[in-house]
């Protein structure tokens, strides 16, 4: 399976980043899930970029218009969790790696991300 490529400008704003957790091709209930986090790696290796942000399980309507869809309504039966990116996370060009994890009962689950490739500003 070919990994999506999320590209943005350096220092620019980035709508957020809806992470779905699937098994199976089935999508997870997070209902009791907890500690949503978000990570976010260079490629080349080196200290994580972003280590373990608080992100939070989708309960609720969200406008994604900049994806051409609108507003979605989520529920945690859903499976996915956003991150809202910050300004700090976007100041140093180059390609990424992203993760979500969430605790649900004694299980950690993971979901890879997208690739985040930022570039130069004009």
């Amino acid at each position: 399976m070919t990994r999506q490529v999320l590209e943005i400008v350096q220092g620019g704003a980035a709508l957020p980043l809806f992470l779905a957790f699937e098994v199976n091709g089935e999508r997870v209930d997070l209902t009791a899930a907890t500690s949503p986090k978000f990570y976010m790696r260079p490629r080349d290796g080196g200290a994580r970029k972003i280590d373990g942000a608080t992100a939070v399980i989708a309960s609720g309507s969200y406008n994604i218009a900049g994806d051409g869809v609108g507003t979605v309504t989520l529920a945690p039966t859903d499976g996915v969790v956003i991150y809202d990116w910050t300004a700090a996370n976007l100041d140093t060009v180059g390609w990424f790696d992203t993760t979500a994890e969430v605790t649900l009962g004694a299980k950690l689950l993971l979901v890879n991300g997208p690739a985040v490739h930022i570039v130069a500003g004009a």
